[in-house]
């Protein structure tokens, strides 16, 4: 909620005041509910944030791992066709 309503932090990097009523001031609020209800709703967005980014994450990750499974398959396949490399030494000059 800070965050949305884009409150500055002080010098030590901290949401910080002195007392309640500075700090509802800061924040723009009459009384202590309206704080209230206003972080409840906060909350429930970023949590919905949350979760739709969450199934984003994991719609991505299936189609990512069957698509590295598919190409897997295929490096196997090349690995066959192809000779190992032959090895080579260093010679050492005098």
């Amino acid at each position: 909620m800070l965050r949305q309503k884009k409150v500055k932090k002080n010098e030590n990097n901290r949401y910080e005041w002195e007392d309640i009523d500075s700090a509802l001031e800061a924040l723009g609020f009459d009384d202590l509910d309206d704080a209230k209800e206003a972080l409840a709703e906060s909350r429930a967005t970023r949590l919905e944030e949350l979760k739709e980014r969450v199934g984003a994450k994991k719609k991505s990750t299936k189609s990512k791992s069957k698509a590295a499974a598919e190409e897997d398959d295929d490096e196997d396949e090349d690995e066959e066709d192809e000779e190992p490399p032959k090895k080579t030494t260093r010679r050492r000059k005098k």
